[in-house]
């Protein structure tokens, strides 16, 4: 099964919110800022990583992969996300970038840690990396 990565669009925000919705995502109607990429298979959107609206850096607010998809898939679809969002942030000519996570989310942190390094901050809810784009 082949999974697509895209650059959102206007049009792909209604259904990204639909994702985050049907996900059972921690505030789901929460604004949708750009950059933002998802992943789709077999036309569903599967993941999405987007970019705050809300911040003077550029701060990855949300990483999100359907819950109900095998985890090595999650995984798979997780990391890829974010090696396609450095590609778009370095084109834009961006050094680097914030990740903020749940501290619950073992798998996100799992990955993360091992393509990021350790975290520069973490607390019983959130846990924050920052990423040099090479």
């Amino acid at each position: 099964m082949t999974t697509e990565y895209k650059i959102a669009l206007e049009k792909d925000i209604n259904s990204l919110h639909e994702a985050l919705h049907r996900w059972n995502a921690p505030n789901p109607d929460r604004p949708i800022g750009h950059p933002t990429i998802f992943a789709v298979r077999d036309g569903i959107i599967v993941g999405l990583i987007v970019t705050s609206q809300q911040s003077e850096a550029v701060v990855c607010d949300r990483l999100y992969v359907d819950p109900t998809l095998p985890r090595v898939t999650r995984g798979i679809i997780l990391k890829r996300l974010c090696e396609h969002y450095e590609i778009l942030l370095g084109s834009l000519g961006m050094a680097w970038y914030h990740i903020h996570t749940d501290t619950q989310d073992n798998i996100l942190n799992g990955v993360l840690g091992s393509s990021l390094g350790s975290p520069y901050h973490q607390d019983h809810e959130s846990t924050w990396y920052r990423r040099e784009i090479a």
